[in-house]
């Protein structure tokens, strides 16, 4: 029992010492400011941090990326497709209106 508890506390610290810094994070990104980047939470084993479009995951030194933020272009491309195909439908329906007025009538 003793023997599961130190190779548990040694896992343990060894997280907590390898929980990459801020310094790390801007480093690994190549950056010469702190400017946008961020670590909203610190779990001492592991940490969450983010820059201006990205969300990361820190442990054991490294970083791996969660997300890409879309920006407001990506939300006003996917609205305007939205509208022509909205424009495309009702189109459709003009012209199906169109085409059985000219049926005739037996």
């Amino acid at each position: 029992m003793k023997k599961a508890l130190y190779v548990i506390g040694a896992i343990i610290l060894i997280l907590i010492i390898t929980n990459p810094s801020v310094k790390a994070f801007k480093e690994y990104l190549g950056r010469e400011s702190y400017d946008g980047l961020k670590r909203p939470l610190n779990l001492f084993i592991c940490a969450f941090y983010k820059d201006h479009t990205n969300d990361y995951f820190g442990m054991l030194g490294n970083f791996w990326e969660l997300k890409k933020h879309r920006s407001d272009a990506y939300y006003q491309g996917s609205l305007d497709s939205a509208r022509m195909a909205d424009s495309a439908m009702r189109a459709d329906s003009v012209k199906m209106s169109i085409d059985t007025s000219k049926l005739k009538q037996p």
